[in-house]
């Protein structure tokens, strides 16, 4: 029996063809030497737009800096929809953060230095109702820097704008 291949359009043998359960005639639409050549092409595509991307880095991260800035709305409804969907890693990531705050946080605090610390969160909290914008606590050396790690204490907090700390990052 023959089949004709919808790439090339060549009436061929069946074993011209890969199997395809999923296909009626269980046989695959496109012929074996077709779907080589385009895996071929895929391919150079790739380390096309591989070449593309290290050429062109800087221009590239200015456009998506810019993009970033003109959909805020956008992101922020992406990512408030992707914590919905995705509970239990946004659980796990909320828990790892804890514990690692509650591993820099010393055992030699005493309450009244404790109590500072629930302040800034106290007064981030009253930030943002007073005057509508996001705050977040920030603390100035990371705790989990690339080169040094800070600890969770009163004098490595400060209170600032979301837009800040996030520029900020994980950087001293």
């Amino acid at each position: 029996m023959e089949k004709q291949c919808t790439s090339c359009g060549v009436l061929k043998t069946h074993e011209a063809f890969h199997k395809r359960s999923a296909s009626p005639d269980g046989l695959n639409a496109s012929c074996k030497t077709c779907r080589s050549t385009a895996r071929k092409g895929y391919q150079s595509q790739k380390d096309y737009n591989k070449y593309y991307r290290e050429v062109h880095r800087e221009s590239l991260a200015v456009a998506k800096r810019e993009w970033d800035l003109n959909n805020r709305e956008h992101i922020r409804a992406y990512k408030r929809l992707y914590r919905k969907l995705e509970p239990v890693k946004h659980s796990h990531w909320d828990a790892k953060k804890k514990a690692s705050r509650l591993k820099r946080t010393p055992s030699w605090l005493d309450k009244s230095q404790i109590e500072q610390i629930k302040v800034f969160y106290w007064l981030r909290d009253d930030l943002r109702a007073v005057t509508g914008m996001s705050y977040e606590v920030d603390h100035i050396v990371p705790l989990q820097g690339r080169n040094v790690c800070g600890l969770h204490v009163p004098w490595n907090l400060q209170i600032l704008p979301a837009d800040v700390n996030n520029k900020k990052s994980n950087f001293f």
